[in-house]
């Protein structure tokens, strides 16, 4: 291999990195899942073969799943060109990385990606077209503007990360409470793991000037406000489960399953310290895993057997 072609292939593996393609690829995996769920619920009670084909042979998913992908990328990218000084500080091999494919070359393919993700978006519906114009404005004006406003910096920060799994409801209109359920308790996840892990980055933010959450509250104060966010919509679920006939009680279940998991995760790192920091950070991001991926056991508990009776015949 030249020289040349070696240092193209790095700056390509570099590119991954800044654009974050594992966070890509597990949006994509999420989109499937959720679009999967949904399918059960729209046509299940006419047939279950139907709910099957009918997702199999949606192939708007896969426009709306590349819309997502580029839209995604594309908001990686201007997030970079904001908060480059401050990811130095926190994040050094992220900037190292960026530095290395050149900020150019990421100028131009944010505005590649940006076009490709609503030509995409607009062969599934003028619906996601729409939507998804309106969150590449949000993700510019979220690192222009939003991102040193505290609370409002959070909570756009976490809608922006759920976006591209509610294009799915949105994409499939599918009007249901167990899908409120199940994004709030999506946004709760990504909330507190993102204050987690603001709070790794506290010192960063604080000399930049970003007024985090954790800059004003510190980072004792961040784990209060988690638990005290997260046991409160915890404690309404289970009034929820206990007194209402809930549409789709398996999905309210595993969200007090995930809901629970955060606020020990949070008590566990109240008693530990930061050195507990970055294992929960992670284990928030394994939660929020189980919570989207947990729909696979939902409709393998509810189809299994008719799915795979189906397959054989």
């Amino acid at each position: 291999m030249s020289i040349k072609r070696r240092q193209n292939t790095i700056r390509f593996l570099y590119f991954l990195g800044v654009i974050r393609w594992y966070n890509i690829l597990l949006i994509a995996l999420s989109q499937v899942i959720l679009s999967a769920y949904l399918h059960q619920l729209l046509y299940a009670n006419i047939s279950k073969k139907l709910a099957l084909w009918n997702f199999l042979t949606d192939f708007t998913l896969y426009t709306m799943i590349l819309a997502s992908g580029f839209s995604v990328a594309g908001a990686f990218i201007i997030n970079y060109f904001y908060d480059r000084d401050k990811d130095w500080f926190n994040q050094s091999r992220l900037n190292i990385m960026a530095r290395a494919v050149g900020t150019k070359h990421l100028a131009n393919l944010y505005i590649l990606f940006n076009i490709l993700g609503l030509l995409f978006a607009s062969l599934a519906s003028w619906k996601l077209f729409v939507y998804f114009l309106g969150f590449q404005f949000v993700a510019w004006f979220y690192s222009h503007k939003i991102q040193k406003i505290p609370i409002l910096r959070e909570l756009t920060s976490s809608f922006l990360t759920l976006a591209p799994i509610i294009a799915v409801w949105i994409h499939l209109g599918m009007p249901s409470l167990s899908m409120w359920v199940f994004f709030i308790t999506c946004l709760l996840v990504i909330l507190t793991k993102d204050l987690l892990k603001d709070i790794g980055g506290n010192r960063g933010n604080a000399l930049f000037g970003y007024k985090t959450v954790t800059v004003i509250a510190g980072n004792k104060g961040t784990i209060y406000i988690n638990i005290a966010i997260v046991f409160t919509v915890l404690s309404f679920f289970v009034w929820t489960y206990m007194n209402w006939e809930y549409q789709d009680i398996d999905v309210l279940r595993l969200s007090l399953v995930s809901l629970t998991a955060v606020l020990i995760n949070n008590a566990i790192h109240i008693f530990s310290g930061d050195s507990f920091l970055k294992t929960a950070t992670r284990i928030q991001k394994i939660i929020l895993l189980f919570h989207i991926w947990g729909l696979i056991l939902i409709i393998t508990y509810r189809y299994y057997f008719e799915v795979v009776s189906y397959l054989r015949v």
